[in-house]
């Protein structure tokens, strides 16, 4: 029995002496199985003994091989100092961990390794702290590929947002696409009619009064179905062109500017426009499209502020940054921002962003907002320089003019049909009228004609018959395609079907009739 100076038993010594059976335990053990063939036995664990000092007395080999080192240069050093030798994160358990934590280590070359770790408290015979013994498990490939599969899964998820969106959108714009159709021949109708009101002589001053103000209402009317196609189409491919970016926006606020300059809240603008190349688009749908951001803006300011239009070429870009000091947006309004029928205006249709985002996408671009609640909202716009490429020769306009020429209306829409011929039989043609593709090949059998006016949806057929017909009849008949779908086809594809041209429902009336006079003055001269 040993006795320590002062009488007492030395139990530190008992404890001593159990750590080295211990030590010498776990270095039978392994070379027993060494020598039974199972040198790589547990393969990702390894040991690591402290005495009660926390100093670590014992290292085993796979532990070794795991942190790649020589563990007899740790004998007797504390471990706390190989914690911090291999930066170990989170910080190391404080005490005994008796359930499993994970902690990494950062090995010599750099590289992060993940451990399970645990420790249990040893005690000696007589009760007393002995040490602890600390469990390792390597688990870096587990948490690697966890971290991986984690990783797929937010990718799989955002997939799924992206894909769940864009059907949301693509039913959305269908039906869009459906309402403007049935809207628009409605318009078509009272604007048809409105328009051979006005070429009539001699009317009252109150008729002329109710007529203007009709088409008024038929214009607003028209700017709204564009809008719901504009939303409905995901193409920029008709009417394409080079765009001056500086220009438009010069010009769109030249359109805005008496609205927002004078009044109890002015708006202030400050134009930052550098000498930019063109870009390749849409005039009109670009032109819409900023037009949406500008109204925005304006609305985020109802008590007045600054609004700053700046842009800029950059690593083949166009960048646009339209920026005002407005309420802003929280950022449950910001997620949304984009989505169709969307709205924090009382009375908004919400279909203001949702076409600007449809459109600059559209062309190549990308379209990214920025707000913060009380600090404004920026909206960033990005459009691809244009490519040179051959431009196509402008069409001359030219004045809608009578003569004995005939033409036929072929839509299934009573009013629309009718209000087309009487618009044309007021300016001197010829008109018949069909309802159906089998009325309209009676008509055409019958006789040729200097131009054809036609729906493609019509009740039997589809009208791309009525345009073969013509066109067989008689190479020289101006086909003119006025239908609410007409946005859908592609120039190539129309043009290979034997269109001359196309014109979107609701049609302005001096558009179809002066593109009418040119066709059959130009077929005519040929």
């Amino acid at each position: 029995m040993a006795v320590g100076a002062t009488g007492d038993i030395d139990t530190s010594r008992w404890s001593r002496r159990e750590l080295r059976e211990l030590c010498a335990a776990f270095e039978h053990l392994r070379a027993t199985l060494d020598g039974l063939g199972a040198q790589h036995y547990p393969p990702d664990h390894g040991h690591l003994l402290t005495d009660a000092e926390g100093r670590i007395v014992y290292f085993s080999s796979h532990l070794e091989g795991m942190l790649r080192l020589d563990g007899r240069s740790f004998l007797g050093v504390a471990l706390r100092e190989l914690v911090v030798r291999f930066e170990s994160r989170p910080g190391f358990p404080e005490g005994n961990t008796e359930a499993p934590v994970t902690v990494t280590f950062r090995l010599p070359e750099g590289v992060e390794r993940f451990f399970r770790y645990r420790s249990v408290p040893l005690a000696a015979r007589d009760g007393h702290p002995a040490g602890t013994l600390h469990t390792f498990q390597d688990v870096t490939a587990a948490a690697e590929h966890a971290r991986e599969l984690a990783g797929k899964i937010r990718e799989l998820d955002e997939a799924r947002a992206s894909l769940s969106r864009a059907q949301h959108l693509k039913a959305l714009g269908q039906l869009a696409a459906e309402v403007a159709h049935e809207f628009g021949n409605l318009l078509q109708a009272i604007g048809l009619q409105s328009a051979a009101l006005r070429r009539q002589a001699q009317l009252p001053e109150s008729v002329v009064r109710a007529v203007w103000s009709i088409k008024q209402a038929v214009d607003l009317g028209q700017a709204l179905t564009r809008r719901l196609l504009t939303f409905a189409r995901n193409d920029p491919t008709d009417e394409v062109g080079p765009i001056d970016v500086a220009r438009m926006l010069r010009d769109l606020v030249q359109l805005v500017e008496p609205r927002i300059t004078g009044g109890e809240f002015p708006i202030h603008i400050e134009l930052s426009l550098q000498p930019l190349p063109e870009v390749r688009g849409n005039h009109n749908k670009l032109t819409e499209a900023f037009l949406n951001i500008l109204l925005n803006a304006m609305d985020a300011m109802p008590q007045g502020g600054t609004l700053h239009i700046s842009a800029v070429e950059r690593s083949g870009e166009i960048r646009i940054a339209i920026r005002d000091s407005g309420k802003g947006m929280a950022r449950e309004e910001l997620a949304r921002a984009f989505d169709p029928f969307f709205t924090t205006k009382s009375g908004g249709t919400g279909l203001g962003l949702s076409t600007v985002y449809r459109v600059v996408r559209a062309h190549g671009g990308s379209v990214l907002l920025d707000s913060e609640p009380g600090k404004g909202t920026s909206v960033f716009v990005s459009l691809p320089i244009a490519s040179p490429v051959a431009e196509k020769q402008p069409v001359l306009a030219g004045r809608p003019s009578s003569g004995a020429h005939s033409v036929l209306v072929v839509d299934d829409q009573p009013a629309v049909r009718e209000a087309t011929a009487e618009l044309l039989g007021g300016q001197g043609y010829v008109v018949e009228t069909a309802a159906t593709v089998a009325d309209a090949l009676a008509a055409i059998a019958r006789r040729p004609f200097a131009a054809v006016v036609t729906d493609v949806a019509l009740p039997d057929l589809a009208g791309w018959e009525v345009v073969r017909a013509a066109k067989e009849r008689s190479r020289q008949t101006l086909v003119v395609l006025v239908s609410g779908w007409g946005s859908h086809f592609s120039p190539e594809d129309v043009r290979a079907r034997g269109v001359d041209l196309v014109l979107d429902k609701p049609v302005d009336p001096d558009e179809l009739l002066s593109a009418i006079e040119r066709g059959v003055r130009t077929s005519t001269a040929a």
